[in-house]
């Protein structure tokens, strides 16, 4: 369920809010006649006019509306934390699905926010950005942001993540691209079923979306930053699990062998900046 609206937890004395009669308690419901979605659409919200029309709640179900000359800058309140969207994915090496029991809570939380990928540096694997998020990515210039793709073939990123929806991350990709969104991206690499000709896909295909391009159909569009290969990594509490190839010394050897002079290659292709991680 989308939160409604956010919560005012303080008002600065003498500020533009506390004159209007903001309190903490209160929740602010619509700027500018939009719906307040979060903390990150509230700075956006706030900044977009030299006037700004505030609604919001007081405890008591009452609403009130007053509008307030804040030339785009913010209100003088702090608001309360927002709901963490959590992940619809079930990777075949989720780190949290790994976890022992009794440890503490958030530990066993999937997070799967755009806003923690924004902000950061989180990961996302873009499961929970539906066509609403991808928009409003774009229009508030969330960028840039992080994407787990592990694969870019959409029935081996099927296989990967669990999720029979999720299979072609590059349309959600080429979305962002699109509206100039710049995206850092990462595998996390597990022989046997993304190494190989999967990988080198991967690989093919987001280094033709790499970022600052001139010339061609992609010329003036956000880009990819940056791709992080990264070894997967297993517990010994994986009870109930699909059963998953380790990543040995031996084989991680003989990746960093064949790699490493391929690295040198794409950042020296990059203008020297690190590309391939």
């Amino acid at each position: 369920m989308a939160q409604k609206g956010v919560q005012v937890i303080s008002v600065e004395a003498d500020s533009l809010a506390a004159e209007a009669g903001l309190e903490p308690g209160d929740v602010i419901l619509e700027i500018n006649g939009e719906p307040v979605l979060d903390q990150l659409n509230y700075q956006f919200l706030v900044s977009q006019r030299e006037e700004t029309l505030v609604r919001w709640r007081k405890p008591d179900g009452r609403e009130e509306l007053a509008e307030l000359e804040n030339f785009g800058d913010g209100l003088g309140i702090d608001l309360a934390a927002d709901e963490v969207k959590v992940c619809k994915m079930n990777c075949v090496f989720c780190f949290v699905h790994q976890m022992p029991k009794g440890f503490r809570k958030s530990l066993y939380l999937k997070d799967e926010d755009i806003r923690l990928s924004f902000l950061y540096g989180h990961f996302s694997t873009l499961s929970s950005s539906n066509e609403a998020e991808l928009d409003r990515i774009i229009r508030e210039r969330l960028s840039p942001i992080h994407v787990s793709v592990h694969a870019t073939d959409p029935e081996v990123r099927v296989k990967l993540t669990g999720n029979p929806r999720e299979g072609h991350i590059l349309r959600k990709i080429d979305r962002l691209l699109e509206g100039g969104i710049d995206v850092h991206t990462q595998v996390v690499l597990t022989p046997g079923l993304n190494d190989d000709w999967v990988w080198q896909k991967t690989l093919d295909e987001l280094w033709e979306r790499r970022a600052f391009q001139t010339t061609g159909p992609r010329a003036g569009q956000g880009g990819v930053l940056s791709l992080s290969c990264v070894p997967v990594g297993l517990t010994a509490h994986r009870e109930g699990l699909p059963e998953i190839p380790e990543m040995t010394r031996a084989f991680a050897e003989a990746w960093v062998k064949r790699w490493t002079p391929e690295v040198r290659r794409y950042t020296e292709a990059n203008g020297g900046e690190p590309w391939f991680l």
